[in-house]
């Protein structure tokens, strides 16, 4: 009879058995994630997250609720311009704040409600892209053609009438 260590099948291409590869694979997760956390706790990783967090203190310091203009406040953030963030970029909406992807992505998903400084960018980002969609580009264009069109033919047909040519 053959012993039970026979038995066992690894599958061509594959080092481990099914059971032996879970057992790997778990091992090199926790070894990449405490490596993972190594590289983000290392001194020019901390050195970087302070600088961001001064920078930012500072910011917060500097701006006064009477920077806002009078019609844009939370309510307003969030009925008329946190819906029109889900149409921009995370890159635009990072690059236009001077924060991380990972905020700006929770700020377009409405998870997460950004500081009031940076409600006025928004409001600016999310209305010029309302104006320069491509959608309202086209939407434009053809209604502009559709009506030069018709002034086309009147001011063709007026002036074929004006020199008694008929139609």
């Amino acid at each position: 009879m053959p012993s039970e260590r026979s038995l066992i099948q690894v599958n061509p291409g594959h080092r481990y058995c099914l059971s032996c590869n879970t057992a790997v694979a778990r091992e090199n997760l926790i070894e990449v994630a405490r490596l993972e956390r190594l590289a983000t706790h290392d001194p020019t990783a901390e050195a970087r997250r302070a600088e961001t967090k001064r920078r930012q203190k500072v910011a917060e310091r500097a701006w006064k609720p009477t920077d806002l203009p009078a019609w844009l406040d939370e309510r307003t953030y969030l009925s008329e311009i946190r819906p029109r963030l889900t149409r921009i970029t995370v890159s635009a909406i990072s690059s236009a704040l001077s924060i991380s992807k990972p905020y700006a992505t929770d700020i377009r998903s409405g998870k997460r409600v950004p500081h009031p400084r940076h409600w006025s960018v928004l409001a600016k980002l999310a209305w010029r892209f309302r104006v320069s969609s491509p959608s309202f580009r086209t939407l434009l264009f053809y209604s502009l053609a559709k009506h030069l069109k018709r002034s086309f033919y009147w001011l063709s047909e007026a002036w074929q009438l004006s020199r008694g040519v008929t139609v």
